[in-house]
């Protein structure tokens, strides 16, 4: 019973449809734009700095938030994981947005801070360091929906939770480091079945790549 009811309250927190509430407050639907993602990176591609930001903290803070509110009510490690899952879970495939939400690495990432702080900062430092080329232009273009998507940054994100994963395990947090893995299969499963939307000059729907799908969260190699 305890699992299931960590489970509820992590989906129930990471359903909760802010990106796409705040994008629209400014006449977007982000699940029609972009990679029709419903997180961080299409909403500040499309949205402005100012809301990606705002969208990366909150999606962020339901990966933690899930845990800490079981492990406060007096659950153990087992169920504050399976929060953390329901809350990726509930980003993801957000029953308020008709299953569509983001892709889940934002909310995964609050879920690591929250379980081996430490681990998360190395390698959120692999990441930013690996990426910071393209995060810097990002950051500094004004239009930042004109910038070309990266390959690099999907590829980063899987490394950086398997480099999390493996420090977890070495430190001895094998139930965390597990729970790395199953964030990584999260984040794979939904780039595989997340749709995109038509091409907005053409129309045509995009073929997907099973290969560039899970490895560069993109439908082909363009």
């Amino acid at each position: 019973m305890d699992f299931i009811f960590a489970a509820l309250v992590g989906y129930i927190i990471g359903m909760a449809p802010v990106a796409l509430r705040m994008a629209r407050s400014r006449g977007i639907d982000l699940r029609n734009v972009g990679t029709g993602n419903v997180g961080t990176s299409n909403a500040y591609r499309y949205t402005g700095k100012s809301i990606g930001a705002l969208t990366l903290i909150i999606d962020m803070g339901k990966g933690y938030l899930s845990p800490l509110i079981v492990n406060f009510i007096g659950m153990d490690l087992g169920p504050q994981l399976l929060a953390s899952i329901g809350a990726i879970s509930g980003q993801m495939w957000p029953v308020t947005s008709k299953f569509q939400g983001g892709r889940g690495n934002a909310t995964a990432g609050g879920a690591c801070f929250y379980f081996d702080q430490v681990s998360f900062f190395i390698a959120m430092t692999f990441f930013v360091t690996t990426t910071f080329p393209k995060i810097y232009k990002i950051l500094r273009s004004s239009h930042s929906e004109t910038v070309i998507r990266s390959r690099i940054v999907p590829i980063t994100v899987i490394l950086a939770f398997i480099i999390y994963g493996l420090l977890s395990m070495n430190a001895g947090n094998d139930i965390v480091g597990l729970g790395a893995v199953s964030f990584i299969l999260l984040i794979l499963v939904r780039r595989a079945t997340a749709p995109w939307p038509p091409d907005p000059i053409t129309g045509a729907i995009p073929n997907k790549s099973l290969f560039n799908t899970l490895l560069l969260d993109r439908p082909d190699s363009n």
